[in-house]
């Protein structure tokens, strides 16, 4: 029973951990005009590519061209493919500050709450699991993560093709099945990431000229029954699009555990940045 259970633990995992990682895509803030959405304009995503637009220079640590954090901004996505199935969420941008932001995306009944940094580097992500203690539950999975340590950025402050970066969390928490199987967890997620290019990319809230990131995430976790420790080494891979005055309007996600292939796309269905 107990080793029925760590696959379970396995399995269930690995679709927390691509929602998580999902959630914790590029971000960032900025005072430009955005583009309107398609649905602003009442046309549809076929109708034009909308170009990069003009960013004025400013010296706010928290602009960046390819995430506009401005205060009541808010990102509508939707995912299919997932593992936990089909979801929605909103980001919102809130608590501008001049080195942060507050970025509060709202799950059909669960709130995940990110705080984010911003210096000359670029913006920063401060905790993994998007809460300095997150709970997340799926199909009777309860996994909680608290983030230990940080190094490096989310998104680059100056980012052009051809850059590449990383960021590394150390994190420890714990996971539950709802038989009552317990087991502590600790270890490190890491993200290692390369621009690639441009490309036009169609989605639901219309088809932008979009910057083509490649990232590939790894988290290495041991869970701890008892007396027995089992490693678990989920990788995954992703391909993400950042379009200029808009942030991020598309993740393809896949990814492995215990030779089970999960695929899973999450695409920008509207926005409003005021």
């Amino acid at each position: 029973m107990v080793r029925d259970g760590r696959s379970r633990i396995g399995s269930l995992l690995l679709a927390v951990f691509l929602m998580i990682a999902a959630a914790c895509s590029p971000g960032g803030g900025t005072d430009f005009e955005p583009t309107a959405s398609v649905s602003e304009r009442g046309g549809t995503a076929e109708d034009e590519v909308l170009a990069p637009t003009s960013v004025p220079a400013s010296t706010h640590l928290c602009d960046h061209p390819y995430f506009p954090a401005v205060e009541g901004a808010s990102w509508t996505y939707a995912s299919a493919g997932s593992a936990v199935g089909p979801y929605t969420f909103t980001d919102t941008a809130t608590n501008l500050r001049e080195d942060g932001f507050t970025l509060q995306g709202d799950f059909d009944g669960l709130v995940r709450i990110q705080e984010w940094s911003c210096s000359e580097a670029g913006l920063a992500l401060l905790d993994y699991s998007g809460m300095g203690a997150a709970q997340v539950m799926a199909e009777g999975l309860q996994v909680q993560f608290e983030t230990t340590g940080m190094t490096g950025v989310t998104l680059p402050a100056d980012l052009a093709p051809g850059d590449e970066w990383s960021q590394r969390f150390e994190v420890a928490g714990s996971v539950t099945l709802a038989s009552g199987l317990e087991a502590s967890a600790q270890g490190s997620a890491s993200a290692s990431n390369r621009a690639v290019g441009f490309e036009t990319v169609s989605v639901p809230a219309g088809t932008f000229n979009a910057l083509r990131i490649e990232r590939t995430i790894e988290l290495d976790l041991t869970l701890q029954f008892g007396e027995s420790g089992t490693p678990i080494l989920i990788n995954s891979q992703e391909v993400i699009w950042l379009a200029e005055g808009v942030g991020w309007i598309k993740d393809s996600i896949t990814g492995t555990i215990e030779s089970s292939p999960v695929e899973e796309t999450i695409e920008l269905v509207s926005y409003s940045i005021p």
